[in-house]
């Protein structure tokens, strides 16, 4: 059964808008967010909620009141409970006046020191309602070693391991550059099978890490690695297969890629003004090689009565270098291939076998182009790897190379333009010419 992350992120409740005609403006947006999720098709309906900070405005009890009744009618729509929400604080999540007196780390030395378990008292302070309204409300509180929280830590949830990371601990005001997560809390976690390396395992539980802001607001040291400390960044990458995270009020865009490992999804606010692209996503899970997602965003010159429009979808192709090493890969291969349609980038029809991603040909997508060519350039160095040459493609009139893998047959096949290649990636042409010289072929 999938898995249907709906992610949600600022929220702002508690803001205190002055405008009438602002206040309306929130109230049709969030209410539009609970008619438009109500009236989701089955296969789309959510079985978990993920709210990546900023759920308050000023981190006070009356912010979260507010947020309780509507989170409430979300789960009414839903069918679920609060057991089924996933939460991390954001910058609106603390009581900035319980933050004076808390100095900001300047080095990692000084921030390892600080973020470790027991968490200190005193930076757990600001985010007292924030805590209680996830334990009012029931959410349950995340693992990290053998202690519960609910500012960090894991998670396991209907099959899916969810990773706390709070990048709220030092939020003032100015914070771009500024911010830590806490690598020690990230050790502990991996000392105790909490986070454990998945870049790679094709067996491993995946590993949704949710955090309020995107790492380029991270101290440099978190991103970058100067001494034998690792960088967090590329720490998390090789632990996590999906990031989820908030903050920048942005547009809605596809997934970016970390180090070569985890997807980062950043969220568009919920709702963050009338004059932000105020959105919501989807992610679909049916297993570690199939994931799609769809995103909404809210129009307000829609005068129909659904407002909130899709507006972004695609999949993952997550184990970009997977191999498939005996038959019953092969013939899960081909079965799917054959029942399910593909286009290419350019829209045209392809067949059976063209070369792609299991994800892939589950889902009917191709991989975005820049991850087609990660994926041609370790093929063209493959032995197993032989290619045939057409002088004309009876569809589009251009030349192509034909790829075939001999370990995989005809299941992994792709049709490349060698003009593209040449001007593109000309060390890649040359290894395919190479090997189609080879084998007695003239390009």
């Amino acid at each position: 059964m999938a898995n249907i992350i709906l992610h949600l992120t600022d929220l702002h409740f508690g803001w205190n808008i002055q405008s009438q005609y602002q206040r309306a403006e929130r109230l049709l947006t969030l209410n539009g967010i609970i008619d438009s999720i109500e009236q989701l098709p089955d296969i789309w309906k959510p079985t978990i909620i993920v709210i990546s900070g900023d759920i308050g405005w000023s981190g006070v009890k009356s912010d979260y009141e507010d947020a309780s009744i509507w989170i409430q009618r979300l789960l009414n729509v839903t069918g679920l409970s609060s057991n089924d929400i996933v939460v991390c604080p954001g910058n609106h999540d603390i009581e900035r006046a319980k933050c004076l007196n808390i100095m900001v780390p300047t080095s990692s030395e000084d921030a390892d020191k600080r973020l470790t378990i027991p968490i200190d008292p005193v930076l757990e302070a600001p985010f007292t309602h924030f805590v209680e309204f996830c334990q009012k409300l029931g959410i349950p509180a995340f693992k990290i070693g053998s202690s519960d929280s609910s500012l960090v830590g894991e998670r396991i949830l209907k099959g899916l391991r969810f990773i706390s990371l709070n990048s709220a601990w030092y939020c003032r005001d100015s914070d771009r550059g500024k911010l830590w997560i806490g690598y020690p809390f990230l050790r502990l976690l991996e000392a105790q099978n909490q986070l454990p390396i998945v870049k790679g395992n094709e067996d491993a539980v995946l590993t949704v890490a949710v955090a309020h802001h995107p790492f380029n607001w991270l101290n440099e040291h978190e991103s970058h690695s100067y001494t034998s400390r690792p960088n967090v960044q590329d720490y998390l990458a090789n632990r996590c297969h999906i990031l989820l995270t908030g903050h920048e009020h942005a547009e809605i865009r596809h997934p970016d890629r970390i180090a070569n490992g985890m997807y980062h999804f950043g969220g568009p606010a919920t709702y963050a003004g009338s004059n932000y692209q105020n959105g919501f996503r989807l992610i679909k899970i049916e297993d570690i090689y199939n994931i799609q997602h769809v995103s909404y965003t809210f129009d307000s010159r829609e005068s129909g009565l659904q407002p909130w429009k899709q507006s972004l979808e695609g999949s993952l192709p997550i184990f970009l270098n997977k191999k498939l090493d005996n038959h019953e890969s092969e013939s899960k291969l081909d079965h799917l291939s054959t029942n399910y349609p593909m286009e290419d980038i350019d829209g045209k029809s392809l067949g059976v076998g063209d070369f792609f991603e299991y994800v892939t040909i589950v889902n009917g997508h191709i991989p975005p182009r820049e991850d087609n060519i990660h994926l041609i350039s370790r093929v063209l160095k493959d032995d197993d790897c032989i290619v045939t040459y057409g002088t004309k493609d009876a569809y589009s009139g251009i030349s192509t190379f034909v790829l075939i893998h001999q370990r995989m047959k005809t299941i992994v096949r792709r049709k490349l333009d060698p003009q593209y290649i040449l001007d593109n990636f000309p060390e890649q042409y040359r290894i395919l010419t190479h090997k189609a010289m080879q084998q007695g072929l003239h390009p």
